[in-house]
């Protein structure tokens, strides 16, 4: 059973939300630097991500480093289906294996909710 999360709701302050414009990092080329697999609400995956693109400094809270990732999902069984999202971006990146994607280039993009994929 999941532990009940302990907050005051009658004295919640509120803050505001750290403001980042993700333009500026569209476009750029930058390395694949790690590939990992991961456990999602909908099952296991790989997690590609970037090189540090930038590292952005909050007033009293831990620095947010920021990578372009993308998330591919694999099966159950954890084999990549031919056709699938991680198998066409493989071969066009020129590797037969997930952990081959590592010092590949990629060129940066914004997803439709500002986050940076490629």
């Amino acid at each position: 059973m999941k532990e009940k999360t302990k907050m005051d709701l009658a004295n919640m302050e509120k803050v505001e939300a750290v403001k980042l414009d993700v333009s500026q990092y569209v476009g750029k080329k930058v390395n694949i630097e790690n590939v990992e697999p991961i456990e999602t609400q909908f099952g296991t995956a790989i997690k590609v991500s970037s090189e540090v693109l930038d590292t952005i400094e909050v007033k009293g809270k831990e620095d947010i480093v920021l990578r372009a990732t993308k998330i591919f999902s694999v099966s159950k069984e954890g084999t990549i289906i031919v056709g699938s999202k991680i198998d066409k971006f493989m071969t066009k990146q020129g590797v037969d294996q997930p952990l081959k994607l590592i010092g590949t280039e990629i060129q940066v993009l914004k997803n439709e909710k500002d986050f940076l994929t490629f």
